[in-house]
């Protein structure tokens, strides 16, 4: 199933430059923190970039790890350590955590 994100939400995941099928399919808080570690060398201020994005980024950071740790979006994911089927998407999903 694929989620409905709030605005907020999908500026984030601009701002990490993300694209959602990443998150849907893929292991969500890893690809989450790899964004941000990818996109924070690039405008960390201490190495010239600027420095109201890098707060963006932090924000967008913070609040993709929020919409991951909510209980709805866990409830349609599966439960945690166990395989699910989504039959939207015809696929077997991998434990959300292990």
């Amino acid at each position: 199933m694929i989620p409905k994100l709030s605005a907020d939400q999908k500026k984030g995941l601009k701002h990490l430059n993300i694209h959602l099928n990443t998150l849907i399919f893929g292991d969500y808080v890893r690809e989450i923190k790899k964004a941000y570690r990818r996109m924070a060398k690039v405008y960390h201020p201490d190495k010239g970039g600027d420095g109201d994005m890098f707060k963006e980024i932090n924000r967008a950071h913070e609040l993709m790890l929020q919409w991951i740790e909510d209980p709805k979006f866990r409830s349609n994911n599966g439960l945690p350590g166990c395989w699910s089927y989504n039959g939207y998407t015809n696929r077997w999903s991998p434990p959300l955590w292990q």
